[in-house]
């Protein structure tokens, strides 16, 4: 019994491939809550995705004064937790952190995140199932002047993410005195076993109508 496959269909299957890895590769979350209140309304969570980063090499300007970055509340009582949504489910195999550096002073990056959390959950808002352990790691200080690269913290991957909890325990050096800033948060997803499939069964169609 042969297989016929229409150019049509060979088509719909490519479209359908593309769509599948579309979001591949460093994605920023599609938008972020906190509890009310907890941020500045003059540097909100907003900002956490502004800079139009697309890797995480990317850079920041430790030298600009800006409001491109968000800023909890002077006063503020840690830990203090950020809840990152996506619109659909991800797989994400690292976390990327641009942390807090502004104008050029050398007092900022003290402002930035030190020890942090990162919880995976299956529904949205963090909700649902939470997904293997809670990831723990330290940030470093961002530098006072220059240009900058992402901290990546690497983690064995997490499936069907839907939602992350980023809780910051505390600022550099381990103070929990007044405010704690971020610059951009970023993630890098991989394609999910479906999509990999799909893929196959592009490619296999492709190759059997070339052959034909």
């Amino acid at each position: 019994m042969s297989l016929k496959i229409s150019a049509a269909a060979s088509l719909v299957l490519a479209f359908a491939c593309h769509q599948a890895i579309a979001a591949v590769g460093f994605i920023y979350h599609d938008s972020a809550t906190t509890t009310d209140g907890e941020f500045n309304s003059n540097f909100p969570i907003g900002n956490l995705k502004n800079s139009g980063h697309t890797s995480g090499s990317d850079q920041e300007n430790a030298n600009a004064f800006n409001e491109s970055y968000a800023t909890s509340q002077t006063g503020t009582t840690y830990p203090v937790t950020i809840t990152l949504d996506f619109a659909e489910a991800v797989d994400l195999t690292k976390f990327y952190l641009w942390n807090h550096s502004n104008n050029g002073g050398a007092g900022a990056p003290a402002n930035g995140v030190g020890d942090f959390t990162l919880t995976f959950y299956d529904g949205a808002g963090g909700g649902g199932s939470q997904i293997g352990a809670v990831f723990t790691d330290t940030a470093s200080a961002a530098p006072a002047t220059g240009l900058y690269s992402s901290e990546e913290f690497d983690f064995a991957t997490y499936f069907g993410v839907r939602s992350v909890e980023f809780t910051i325990l505390n600022k550099q050096g381990g103070s929990t005195s007044s405010w704690v800033a971020v610059r951009e948060l970023g993630f890098e997803a991989i394609p999910e076993p479906g999509s990999l499939a799909l893929l196959g069964l592009g490619l296999g169609s492709f190759l059997l109508r070339r052959r034909r």
